[in-house]
């Protein structure tokens, strides 16, 4: 007798067994086969919804931990937008004082130049002073060209941002320098002019009568 013919006789014989017992007991048997087969479902079901559970753990895990690294970064963002500004305020102070200073050289120029003064050195002043306005407005565009870089600057390396802004403080302060030089330069140039004798003018010649 082969195994499959075994297998059907030993399954038809299980049937015919369930067949002649009492139908109280075959209910019985019925239903607890449901409510196994019931609370294998329930098992799987619960078995779903931890896994769930887990992932949605994970999940919101790697979102707080991406958050703390946003708000990290805005910090970082944040301390250096305040170091900057503070060096932003003390430049343009700085600069603002070169203007004025070139303004009170200029009112110095006119009077020379009201007085009679030499005008080959008149010409001369003027041009150094324009030549220290135009330091200037490059001084301004270089604070100006400064806060739009750090207000987008990548601080995911803070260090490398620090350095960076500091770096954009030393080149604006070399051009002030530059400026304060140039001015320094009319100013010394104001008292060479002053120092010389005002050139007397050429009396006209005196008519002769033929």
């Amino acid at each position: 007798m082969s195994v499959l013919v075994a297998v059907a006789l030993s399954m038809s014989g299980v049937a015919a067994l369930a067949n002649e017992m009492p139908k109280e007991i075959q209910e019985k048997v019925g239903l607890k086969a449901k409510i196994q087969g019931f609370l294998g479902l329930k098992k799987d079901e619960q078995k779903a919804k931890t896994e769930v559970k887990l992932d949605d753990k994970k999940e919101e895990a790697k979102e707080k931990q991406e958050l703390k690294k946003v708000t990290a970064q805005e910090k970082k963002q944040q301390q250096i937008q305040r170091f900057w500004d503070k060096m932003e305020f003390r430049l343009g102070v700085l600069i603002k004082n070169q203007g004025k200073l070139a303004d009170r050289i200029e009112k110095k120029i006119i009077a020379m130049e009201a007085s009679g003064k030499n005008t080959a050195s008149i010409l001369e002043l003027k041009a150094k002073l324009v030549a220290a306005r135009v330091l200037i407005a490059s001084a301004k565009t270089a604070l100006d060209d400064g806060s739009k870089t750090v207000k987008d600057l990548d601080t995911t390396d803070s260090k490398a941002a620090l350095k960076q802004v500091r770096e954009i403080n030393k080149d604006i302060l070399e051009k002030i320098k530059a400026v304060h030089e140039a001015l320094v330069d009319v100013i010394k140039s104001i008292n060479d002019a002053k120092s010389s004798p005002t050139p007397s003018p050429t009396p006209s010649p005196t008519p002769t009568q033929s």
